[in-house]
């Protein structure tokens, strides 16, 4: 007998050192959990960051399509101040 496949919600965070994305991230999986879907995390940078060497993280972010994903949630800070308007889209 085949199950139906499980929806999956990515998280896009640009890190867990503050109690922000890490609330954000718990309280994700919690509701994924209630309503039988998977979560996946993915970490990367801000977009467009000034500096090149935390930009380059930002390749975790390519890897998320509809592929591996029925739906993605972005912290702002994901997005930052850095990006532009173009870059977002």
């Amino acid at each position: 007998m085949l199950t139906p496949p499980t929806k999956r919600i990515g998280l896009l965070l640009g890190g867990l050192l503050s109690s922000y994305p890490v609330t954000m991230r718990n309280a994700l999986e919690r509701s994924a959990r209630r309503r039988s879907c998977s979560s996946i995390m993915v970490l990367g940078r801000q977009l467009e960051h000034p500096d090149v060497n935390e930009r380059v993280q930002n390749v975790a972010y390519d890897w998320v399509s509809s592929s591996c994903v029925d739906g993605v949630v972005a912290l702002s800070g994901v997005m930052g101040s850095a990006a532009t308007v173009a870059g977002m889209l």
